[in-house]
């Protein structure tokens, strides 16, 4: 009888937004009270990988890493190349520490690199703006 009761409670659409759920969860609720009862209603096992738990020594050892060279063929790390080498760190916690530490692994940093003998004196001259008649 209070089965039918928690049916009409959950069918009810107010009551839906009331407990904040969507009618696929509520009927997954059901399916599992219907088959196994209250146990039905436990958390289910999940397929996921359990989370690790990282710590400053993981931090320290991702931080370390960057001052080894790159792996042959690369002319700088990435966060999936240090998460491979370190084999027990994902790319995410790479990411996480690279985001806490302000470090851009891939973000491109150029500058120009004279060949003219002259440049450091001509470079040192200070330059006077153009000065166009009429204007």
């Amino acid at each position: 009888m209070w089965l039918t009761k928690w049916r009409q409670l959950f069918t009810d659409q107010r009551a839906r937004a009331r407990l904040r759920k969507r009618r696929r969860r509520v009927s997954k609720w059901l399916r599992r009270f219907a088959l196994d009862r209250i146990a039905g209603l436990n958390d289910s096992a999940r397929s996921a990988e359990k989370r690790r738990k990282y710590t400053s020594i993981t931090e320290k050892r991702i931080l370390q890493a960057l001052d080894e060279p790159a792996p042959a063929g690369y002319s700088r790390w990435n966060g999936r190349l240090l998460a491979e080498h370190l084999g027990d760190v994902s790319k995410d916690q790479v990411w996480r520490v690279m985001r806490k530490h302000d470090l851009h692994l891939e973000r491109r940093q150029s500058w120009c690199v004279s060949t003219d003998p002259e440049f450091s004196r001509k470079a040192a001259r200070p330059t006077k703006p153009e000065v166009t008649e009429g204007h």
